[in-house]
């Protein structure tokens, strides 16, 4: 008999998102080490969210798993709703508009205003993100499902990382062991904006909820050591159970034959060489690589190169590709359906990994990561010295160059223009045993293992 696990996570199918796929990989694969999930999760349709759906990701889920799906809340956005009796703005992506909202004003205002201001947008966010309401009000409802389902265990994904008070809460109500996986960072994150007092209300927060969870989930291990730097009290309770690739993705999509793979087909110089870039590439991650084909543009007329991004990039990189007459060369896409987005990993000659070049990038890697790692391509990273390059190198899948390194990296561009099988042949040389580990059935039983450690390996009902 399945034992069940109250599995709380609002990245979840149809939400498109990388965090998406490391829960609807989890909940897929629970059931062959001996646990059922009980997912509760946001209604994302009701969310009216500019994020992307992709109801394909669905498939992933088996028809026997209970889903929860709990609409929107925040009282300082449904209370005028609820007065003007108006259609709903949109809720998500919460912080983008919160950004947004606080950057695109420069006009000095009153001391007042300012302060008014301050108030209303602690109000909208009062401890971590904008789902503290949506956690509270959850509370209640998710002890009635937890008894409901006789779970014998708590599973939280954060971010949103209040969802880590829910679990505290509920872990003191229903007495179950409250395992938090942090597929990101919250305070501790290089990148984020400085504000004293929050910054301290909310690792205060975070240190609560590292005390109280019987065991940590971190995606990489300069996480784990961060967080035990954080709260000495958490040391021994952290296990790292990082991203990774399922099979099934690639076997379920039409494999394109490369050049590359085929030793009887012409040259790889008679032909344009496709660099792919999966998912949005944040912030000035790009750059160098633009600044690299600029360089190149001006070198010669003619590049036998085309960089795809799949995913989208930032508006200023759409300005700097007209700018410096790179649209022949560059292709921007928005973001498409996983299935689709790995048949264009397939489809290249070469992925591209690009990551910004400060803190957060050397403490960070993205999910599509270990999706490259199987994919059969090489990949040529812009990265700095990090987990991610260091992950690279490992697997033996490709090359990475550092960011503010742009003449090595023109110099490489116009290699993989000359002879993209050279640079295969010399940068991809792929350790599949080490890769195997990133298996995604491997690390679903890693997180089965540690739901047996805090259990004691015995089933509370019959």
């Amino acid at each position: 008999m399945l034992r069940r696990l109250l599995y709380i996570a609002l990245d979840f199918p149809p939400l498109n998102s990388s965090g998406t796929y490391r829960n609807a990989k989890f909940v897929k694969y629970l059931g062959r080490f001996g646990w059922q999930p009980v997912v509760v999760t946001l209604d994302w349709h009701q969310a009216q969210t500019d994020d992307p759906l992709d109801e394909t990701l669905l498939k992933e889920i088996p028809t026997d798993i209970p889903i929860i799906r709990y609409p929107p809340y925040h009282p300082l956005i449904a209370l005028p709703r609820w007065l003007a009796r108006k259609r709903p703005e949109p809720l998500l992506p919460a912080e983008a508009r919160l950004r947004a909202e606080v950057s695109s004003d420069e006009r000095p205002r009153s001391r007042f205003y300012t302060a008014a201001r301050s108030v209303y947008h602690a109000a909208l966010a009062p401890v971590g993100d904008m789902f503290f309401y949506w956690s509270l009000r959850a509370l209640p409802r998710c002890i009635e499902v937890a008894v409901q389902h006789r779970v014998e265990a708590i599973y939280v994904s954060v971010s949103p990382w209040t969802l880590g008070i829910l679990g505290v809460l509920l872990q003191g109500a229903l007495r179950v062991p409250l395992i938090v996986d942090f597929r990101d960072y919250w305070t501790m994150w290089a990148v984020k904006q400085t504000r004293p007092f929050r910054d301290w209300l909310d690792a205060s927060v975070e240190r609560w909820v590292l005390r109280h969870a019987d065991r940590i989930i971190c995606v990489h291990q300069a996480m784990a050591d961060d967080f035990q730097r954080l709260e000495p009290r958490c040391r021994g309770k952290c296990r790292v159970i990082t991203n990774g690739y399922d099979e099934d993705d690639f076997r379920h999509v039409q494999r394109h034959t490369s050049p590359l793979d085929n030793h009887n087909e012409p040259r790889a110089h008679h032909r344009v060489v496709q660099l792919t870039h999966t998912g949005i590439a944040w912030g000035d991650a790009a750059q160098p690589l633009l600044d690299a084909l600029s360089q190149l543009r001006r070198q010669s007329a003619r590049l036998n190169l085309q960089v795809n991004f799949i995913g989208g990039l930032p508006p200023s990189k759409w300005q700097f590709i007209h700018e410096h007459q790179l649209d022949g060369f560059v292709h921007v896409e928005k973001r498409i359906s996983h299935h689709d987005a790995i048949q264009q990993m397939l489809a290249a000659d070469v992925l591209l990994l690009l990551l910004v070049g400060n803190e957060g990038g050397r403490k960070w890697y993205p999910g599509k990561l270990f999706e490259y790692l199987y994919a059969g391509r090489p990949v040529l990273a812009v990265a700095p010295e990090g987990i991610a390059s260091e992950l690279l190198r490992q697997a033996g899948v490709g090359l990475v160059v550092e960011p503010q390194d742009i003449d090595r990296l023109v110099s490489v561009l116009a290699d993989i223009a000359t002879d993209v099988d050279q640079f295969r042949h010399t940068y991809y040389r792929p350790d599949q045993r080490f890769i195997e580990q990133f298996n995604r059935v491997r690390l679903t039983h890693a997180l089965a293992c540690v739901l047996e450690e805090v259990t004691g390996g015995k089933q509370r009902y019959g």
